[in-house]
């Protein structure tokens, strides 16, 4: 139920990409579970599409009120 794993760091593509590259992009997955949380709060959703080879897209989605 987990959009990331830090630990091995499964699913992320390495193959082909130098050590600099790889390192630029390291993180501790604190973002996304972040950004998860506040979605969550507001009433949304969030969303991911991933192509191997290609990149990873999130989507959020939150409701829209009008205050009375």
């Amino acid at each position: 139920d987990r959009f990331y794993q830090v630990e091995g760091q499964v699913g992320r593509a390495e193959h082909g990409r130098s050590a600099s590259v790889r390192k630029a992009f390291e993180g501790t997955g604190i973002g996304l579970a972040l950004t998860r949380e506040l979605v969550e709060l507001m009433g949304g959703t969030i969303g991911v599409q991933s192509t191997p080879g290609k990149g990873t897209r999130f989507t959020v989605h939150l409701p829209i009120t009008r205050e009375a």
